[in-house]
C-alpha cells in the first residue's frame, strides 16, 4: 500500500484530502528551494542500515560542464603564458577560465554534498560525517526521530534558451518536514515517477508518511 497521501491545493488554502494531520495545514507549500532540474539529477542507494541521496552520474557530468572548460581554458593558457607571457587576451582568458572552474569546482565538491541517513545512529547528515560538537542546523544534521513526515511537491521552472525562446519544464522536489513546520530539501529532479519511489522507500525507512501537493 503506498504511503503517500495527496494534498489538493489552491491559492486560498491547503485542504487535507487524505490526511487530518494539522502539521500537513501549516507548513509551507511553495517550494524550498526553487530552480529544480529537467533531467534526474539525484540518486538514492537504500540498505536496512541506511539510505544515501547524492548526485547522479548524469547531474556530475552537468556540473562538468563548468569545471571541465575551466580546466581545459587553464591547461591551454599556462603554456601561452610561459611561452609569450601576460597580454590582455591571456589575462581575461585566465580569469574566466578560474571563474568556470571554480564554480563546477564548488558546485560538485561544496555546495552539493550527499545527505545519508543512518538507522543504527539515529541520525541524518550532509558531507562526509555527522558533526558530534553540536551542529543545531537541520539543513546539515540532526535525529530521525524529529523527521515527521515528507512532503512532494512540484515546481514549473522556465528558462531561456540560446535562441532566445522560453522553456517551461516541471521538476519535483522532496522535502523533510518537522513538526514544527520547518522543512529540509532532500531531493529535486525532473522524473517524478522516480521521485515516488524515492519517497516511499525513505518513507518506509523512517516509518513517516508522505504528502503530495496535488493543485
Amino acid at each position: 500500500m503506498s504511503r503517500i497521501q495527496n494534498i489538493n491545493m489552491n491559492k486560498a488554502e491547503v485542504k487535507l484530502a487524505e490526511t487530518d494531520d494539522p502539521v500537513a495545514s501549516k507548513i509551507n507549500w511553495d517550494p524550498a528551494k526553487p530552480g529544480g532540474s529537467i533531467f534526474n539529477s539525484q540518486t538514492m542507494s537504500v540498505s536496512r542500515q541506511r539510505i544515501r541521496v547524492k548526485r547522479s552520474i548524469l547531474g556530475k557530468l552537468f556540473y562538468a560542464f563548468f569545471f571541465l572548460p575551466g580546466l581545459a581554458i587553464g591547461l591551454f593558457i599556462i603554456p601561452e603564458y610561459m611561452q609569450y607571457g601576460f597580454d590582455n587576451v591571456i589575462l581575461m582568458s585566465l580569469l574566466f577560465g578560474s571563474v568556470v572552474l571554480f564554480t563546477g569546482f564548488g558546485l560538485l565538491f561544496v555546495v552539493d554534498k550527499p545527505i545519508t541517513f543512518d538507522k543504527p545512529q539515529g541520525i541524518y547528515f550532509r558531507g562526509k560525517k555527522y558533526d558530534r560538537m553540536g551542529d543545531n542546523d537541520r539543513n546539515k544534521q540532526g535525529r530521525l526521530a524529529d523527521i515527521y513526515a515528507l512532503q512532494i511537491l512540484t515546481e514549473k521552472v522556465q528558462t531561456t534558451n540560446r535562441n532566445g525562446r522560453s522553456l517551461v519544464y516541471s521538476s519535483y522536489e522532496l522535502n523533510l518536514v518537522f513538526e514544527d513546520g520547518a522543512r529540509v530539501n532532500v531531493m529535486d529532479h525532473g522524473n517524478a515517477n522516480a521521485l515516488e519511489a524515492s519517497a516511499e522507500q525513505l518513507a518506509d525507512f523512517l516509518d513517516v508518511p508522505v504528502w503530495k501537493a496535488c493543485r
